[in-house]
């Protein structure tokens, strides 16, 4: 038998689990390319309101799903996301108005370069303007989602001790009937108490 005789007989037993194995890679393959476009497509639903759980749960994945040791564009993904979550991490407690107007701005444009990097991952022909500005977001959704931020406010601010709830009285019950009665009562007693008053008695 030959060396080619060998090499026939293992190729014949070999194939089933080389076409199983080879099955399953590219099985791997398309759940991994998959969970990669999830993510974009739940960055690009919530990118009006970007407090949303979903879209919170999108940025944390990205490092999840894509290698940073892979294709460029992998890479370049990556990189962005780190950028725009080391932005996000910063203190904006002790910022003034005009520096949290600045964050603000900047963190768009961060955010805009991660959906840029995300699109050329998967060849989306999206340009910067359409990711920035093509947005629709209801007027009434912003209005109630700022009513819930002054709610939960005002809540936090009562539980901690930075403000307390208005107890001044501006208005008592009133009756004619015992207005009519107080007056009689302090009558009576402005009487029984003066020089020539006296206080009624009974022995019993």
């Amino acid at each position: 038998m030959t060396i080619s005789d060998v090499l026939i007989i293992l190729a014949t037993l070999l194939s089933p689990l080389i076409a199983v194995q080879v099955q399953k890679w590219i099985e791997r393959g398309s759940e991994r390319r998959t969970a990669q476009k999830q993510v974009f497509y739940d960055l690009m639903a919530t990118r009006a309101t970007r407090v949303a759980p979903k879209h919170v749960e999108a940025l944390n994945k990205i490092d999840l799903e894509f290698d940073a040791k892979g294709s460029a564009k992998h890479r370049e993904v990556v990189n962005r996301w780190r950028i725009y979550a080391d932005h996000l991490g910063l203190d904006t407690e002790s910022m003034s108005e005009a520096q949290l107007t600045q964050w603000s701005t900047q963190g768009n444009e961060l955010f805009t370069d991660l959906l840029v990097a995300l699109a050329a991952a998967f060849d989306y022909p999206f340009d910067r303007v359409q990711l920035k500005r093509g947005i629709y977001y209801p007027r009434a959704h912003g209005e109630a989602e700022k009513r819930r931020e002054i709610y939960e406010q005002a809540v936090l601010h009562l539980i901690t001790g930075q403000s307390s709830l208005n107890m001044r009285v501006t208005e008592f019950p009133f009756s004619e009937d015992d207005a009519a009665l107080s007056r009689r009562l302090h009558e009576g007693f402005v009487r029984a108490f003066s020089e020539d008053g006296a206080l009624k008695t009974k022995a019993v």
